[in-house]
């Protein structure tokens, strides 16, 4: 018995990948990177992903993989669920920490200010 004996396994399992090692390189272009690793090619041909690319960096400690595709529409539904969680998750935690306000944010809250007086 495999751990991906469904879709929605191989979609969930991508979607952590693509959280933890991917990129958006484009409109409906992805990649996947690894180090020392090498990603089930099968995945992401059983996810209905498309126009799978694989380079390996032969001569480099530690050696590298990556993997460049288009996803199948319901791996990109996932795929978008992450994106939206990564950038809540970035949000929060700037809404969490105080940062110290630039000389730029000083100046826009001073216009905005005196604006407001006009």
């Amino acid at each position: 018995m495999s751990l991906f004996d469904s879709k929605e396994k191989i979609y969930s399992y991508l979607s952590g990948y693509y959280f933890t090692r991917g990129s958006k390189l484009g409109e409906n272009f992805y990649s996947f990177e690894g180090y020392n690793n090498i990603f089930p090619y099968s995945l992401l041909e059983k996810a209905g992903c498309n126009k799978i690319l694989f380079f390996r960096t032969k001569y480099h400690i530690p050696g590298g993989s990556i993997y460049y595709f288009e996803p199948s529409v319901p791996l990109e539904k996932y795929f978008d669920i992450v994106d939206k969680e990564m950038l809540n998750k970035i949000f929060q935690k700037k809404n969490e920490t105080e940062y110290p306000k630039t000389r730029t944010e000083k100046l826009i809250e001073q216009i905005f200010d005196n604006f407001e007086q006009m």
